[in-house]
């Protein structure tokens, strides 16, 4: 492991002092805590789509056998205001897809029909499910 050595740490290891100060760890704020809990979940919810959402699924256009995943993040930010709403309708949807309850418009429907069942662990669903309404605000960098 390769320390950086501060000035203080230098100078008191040339006057003989062996133990170099402790190191510092940081203190993360709840909201920091919550940012980097964010991102974890987020990056997990890509892990996700790559194993069991990309055999059909793009992120952008062109499409694969299903809608790109940016286009459907982006009209789910305009259908549902809530975050939490849209992830758990995502979740049920992606677990049990039925007509009676799809979003998408009309001509996803009549060019891609219904997805099958995706059965994953809750947490997972969750993990894709926040990854992809966070792809509308990231659209720009992809």
């Amino acid at each position: 492991m390769i320390r950086r050595l501060t000035a203080c740490t230098i100078v008191a290891l040339a006057c003989g002092d062996a133990e170099p100060p402790p190191l510092q760890t940081p203190v993360l704020d709840s909201a920091a805590r919550a940012a980097l809990a964010d991102s974890a979940e987020i990056a997990r919810g890509q892990a996700v789509y790559q194993v069991s959402c990309s055999e059909c699924h793009t992120i952008q256009p062109p499409p694969l056998t299903a809608p790109p995943l940016a286009e459907i993040s982006r009209r789910y930010r305009e259908l549902f205001a809530d975050r939490e709403d849209a992830l758990r309708y995502l979740i049920d949807y992606t677990s049990a897809p039925d007509l009676a309850n799809a979003r998408l418009d009309q001509r996803h429907l009549d060019e891609w029909g219904l997805m099958p069942s995706v059965i994953l662990p809750e947490n997972d669903l969750h993990a894709v499910a926040r990854w992809v309404w966070e792809l509308a605000a990231r659209d720009s960098t992809l």
